[in-house]
Order: structure tokens, then C-alpha cells, then sequence
């Protein structure tokens, strides 16, 4: 399981991403913000230590500075433990029923994040942080959306988002979703307003 996981963490989570005036690029000197290595990772469930060391450690290792974790299946208190372990500035929003879903934004020790502002989804679906790394405003959004997920559900969000959205934005996360129609057995297309 962890080698399929590195393998998978390796070839494509991880990119060097730089900002310019323009926007993102990946071929583009940083002008706005230093390079800053980011992941987004569905870990379907940390609520091991020992889970929790390999995936924190291989954060580290890779050097990730900015950490997207869906399906974390922590408490608030569960999450809290991740500060400990390498992450003191770590953004987390859990599902209050038991241990399912839950999201959470984790900054390396390395970096330096000043939090303006934290808004987070019902039942840990999403979360959002607000804040700054240098000259630099960031807003941050983190989504797990389960595979029942609605159309009332992507609404909500993206609402949010364009409401909150400051700076540069970086969102990242599972949004149980087919970027590509033609290759599954079943969809529906559901067109989305942003009111």
C-alpha cells in the first residue's frame, strides 16, 4: 500500500509552482512568491500513529512546504497532533459524526504563513484560510467532497470562494468527480451558477 503510494505521491502530487503577475506558471522565474512545493493528497484515513509518521515523514523528506490532506477521519484533537509532528501551522476542519471525511491545510515549519482568516465547511468537507507569505496574499482552499456530494454542495462552495477569494488562489483537494465525461459509464452534466 505505501509503495503504491509513493509511487502515485511521486509522479504526480508533487510540482514547483510560480507565481507571477500573469498568474501560475511551471516554466517561470518567482516574482510575487518564492518557489513553494505543494501537495494534495487524499489519505483516506490517518487515524494510525504509524500511518501518520509515514505520510508526515514523507512530507518532510520531500521537502513539501504547503500540504492539501483529504479524507483525514480525524477529530479536532486528532488533528491537533499534527502541529507536533512538523506542521505548527496546520488548518483542519473535521466531520463531527465519526471518522469520516475531514480535510486539513498543513504549512512546514519552514514557511512562513501569517493567518488573516479561517473559514470552515460543515461535516469537513472544506476549509479555507486567508493569509499572507511575504509580500504575498494567499487564499488557500482545501475540498473533500463525497461521492454523494450535490449540485447544491458545489454551489455553496464556489459561492464561498468567489466571496473570499483573495490574492492568489490555490485550491486544491478530492472533489469525486470525472474531468473526463467520455470515460465513465454514467454522468450527468449539471451546469453551476455562481450567484
Amino acid at each position: 500500500m505505501i509503495d503504491a503510494w509513493s509511487h502515485f505521491f511521486l509522479q504526480s502530487d508533487v510540482e514547483e509552482v510560480f507565481a507571477s503577475p500573469k498568474g501560475w506558471s511551471l516554466n517561470q522565474k518567482p516574482l510575487t512568491l518564492s518557489t513553494l512545493s505543494i501537495a494534495s493528497l487524499n489519505v483516506n484515513g490517518l487515524t494510525t500513529p504509524k500511518k501518520r509518521g509515514i505520510i508526515l515523514q514523507k512530507l518532510r523528506k520531500e521537502n513539501i512546504q504547503l500540504a492539501l490532506l483529504q479524507e483525514t477521519h480525524l477529530n479536532d484533537q486528532e488533528h491537533e497532533k499534527l502541529k507536533k509532528l512538523g506542521f505548527r501551522n496546520t488548518y483542519y476542519s473535521s466531520y463531527k459524526q465519526g471518522r469520516k471525511r475531514g480535510v486539513a491545510i498543513l504549512f512546514s515549519n519552514k514557511t512562513n504563513f501569517e493567518t488573516d482568516k479561517v473559514i470552515k465547511g460543515k461535516d469537513g468537507q472544506y476549509i479555507i484560510v486567508k493569509g499572507r507569505m511575504g509580500d504575498a496574499v494567499l487564499t488557500i482552499v482545501n475540498v473533500y467532497a463525497p461521492p454523494e456530494s450535490d449540485k447544491q454542495f458545489f454551489k455553496s462552495l464556489f459561492n464561498v470562494i468567489a466571496v473570499e477569494a483573495e490574492g492568489i488562489l490555490i485550491c486544491g483537494g478530492d472533489f469525486n468527480v470525472s474531468l473526463n465525461f467520455e470515460k465513465t459509464t454514467t454522468f450527468e452534466i449539471i451546469s453551476l451558477e455562481v450567484d
